[in-house]
């Protein structure tokens, strides 16, 4: 399947996750050089042709090449990432490092957030190391 297929399909799968009972801020589209380039989404509107996305809102509009695009995603309103909190129940524990252990061993559908809350030591691998790193965490509370 071609790139531009790939991220077309990804991005509105990430349309379809969207609920309208969620107040979301702002979507930010991650480059393949992982820059992130985030908009507001007070009149956002999206269009996908020519192999670019086109973004636009109630102050600018921009054009994006496909092929240079990672991933999208939504930042919900109060939206805080804790360090460590893989699950995302909230806090550090025992069932993060469960939740990295699943992630590693099962053939599990995983989300693109889970992966990145998994990734707790940052290497953008998911290893022994990220549950090194939630250990830490733990034991430093």
């Amino acid at each position: 399947m071609n790139k531009t297929l790939m991220a077309i399909l990804m991005a509105l799968s990430v349309a379809l996750w969207v609920h309208a009972d969620t107040a979301y801020e702002s979507l930010t589209f991650v480059t393949e050089d992982g820059t992130e380039i985030s908009y507001s989404v007070e009149g956002l509107k999206i269009t996908f042709s020519d192999n670019l996305v086109q973004i636009s809102n109630a102050t600018l509009s921009d054009s994006l090449a496909l092929s240079e695009l990672s991933y999208m995603c939504f930042g919900s309103v109060g939206q805080t990432d804790i360090t460590g909190d893989v699950n995302g129940d909230g806090q550090v524990s025992i069932a993060d490092i469960n939740a990295i252990i699943e992630m590693m061993l099962n053939d599990t559908d995983v989300t693109i957030d889970e992966l990145e809350r998994a990734d707790v030591s940052g290497d953008g691998v998911i290893s022994i190391a990220d549950i090194n790193a939630v250990i830490d965490i733990i034991l430093a509370d």
